[in-house]
């Protein structure tokens, strides 16, 4: 296992569902990437404080990604481009049954380092909720 001190900048956007508001969030900070054999995976802290996991595969000769794991706290998400996913999604409101439709991983790799971009819908009841955006940039 290799253990490296890292950047992290971190873009989302949500264009909710039946509206016409849009949100946008940005974050920096340090985090530690760990590449193991099988996949690779970062930790970092968000805005509030918590720490964030996101783990995915790791095939050199692949461009593009087929499954993205993030856990935040008792949180987690699964992204895969080959099926849509399902989550417990604890809210002010309580625990909502949340489904995940991912369009598109993107995955790039260069000297200075990683970007994963995430397009997605999240559904509920089978309604839209909106068209989801993350991206997380690594670089040493």
């Amino acid at each position: 296992m290799e253990k490296q001190a890292v950047d992290v900048y971190v873009e989302q956007k949500v264009n909710y569902a039946q509206t016409d508001h849009s949100d946008r969030w940005e974050h920096s900070c340090q985090g530690y990437t760990y590449i193991l054999s099988t996949y690779q995976k970062i930790i970092y802290r968000d805005q509030l404080e918590r720490k964030i996991e996101v783990k995915w595969q790791t095939d050199d000769s692949k461009k593009v990604i087929d499954k993205v794991k993030i856990n935040q706290g008792k949180q987690t998400l699964i992204f895969n481009t080959k099926h849509s996913t399902t989550t417990n999604y604890q809210s002010e409101q309580g625990v909502l049954l949340l489904e995940i439709r991912t369009h598109k991983i993107d995955y790039s790799k260069t000297a200075d380092g990683q970007m994963i971009q995430i397009h997605y819908q999240m559904h509920m009841n089978d309604q839209s909720l909106g068209d989801y955006f993350y991206q997380l940039k690594i670089s040493s």
